[in-house]
Parts: structure tokens; C-alpha cells; sequence
């Protein structure tokens, strides 16, 4: 049973967020992650979650999506299965709209 394996059954989280997490620790990067479990466990090894929607605020900012492009990203997310509360929703798009005007 290898490292993963041990932490995967010891946290509760799936084998591919424990092989993620070792891995970004070896890199000493950042890791996307969206589950709470997982993000609890990253932090504790020391390594920095940030989550999908804050990945596309990023670009957003950073001039690689625009306002319309972060929507239709946030909502092909939701098409496909991604799972968000309403008001995380809205206060994703409100953040969005704020980073776009500051832009302007």
C-alpha cells in the first residue's frame, strides 16, 4: 500500500486528490481542489488549494478571460456537474463584474 493509498484511507478523500496533494507538496505548488476534505487535508501538508472558481477570477484578472468568458465558463462548469450553492454563484459573478470594471 503506498503513500496515497495510506492517505486516502486515513482522510476519506479519493486516491487521485491524495496522489494530487503528495505531489503538489514534492513540488511545493499550489493545487487546485474544490472538495472541502480535500482542501482541509492539502492544507494540512502544507500545500496551498485554491479552487476552480478562483483559477477563472484569475484569469480574469489577469487579462486571459473576459466577463463573458468567465460566465460561460461558470456555467459550462454547472452544465456538466459541478456542484455550487446559488449565492456562491452569484457572488462569483458580482467579483467577476467587479474585476472586469476595475479593468476599465
Amino acid at each position: 500500500m503506498g503513500e496515497a493509498d495510506v492517505l486516502a484511507g486515513v482522510s476519506g478523500i479519493h486516491l487521485g486528490e491524495a496522489e494530487a496533494i503528495l505531489l503538489a507538496q514534492k513540488l511545493d505548488t499550489e493545487l487546485i481542489l474544490d472538495e472541502r476534505e480535500a482542501s482541509a487535508t492539502a492544507q494540512m501538508f502544507g500545500v496551498r488549494p485554491i479552487g476552480t472558481i478562483a483559477v477563472l477570477l484569475l484569469a480574469l484578472a489577469k487579462d486571459r478571460l473576459t466577463l463573458q468568458e468567465f460566465r460561460e465558463c461558470l456555467d459550462g462548469l454547472l452544465a456538466s456537474g459541478f456542484w455550487l450553492k446559488v449565492d456562491v454563484y452569484n457572488e462569483a459573478l458580482e467579483a467577476a463584474r467587479s474585476i472586469a470594471k476595475r479593468k476599465n
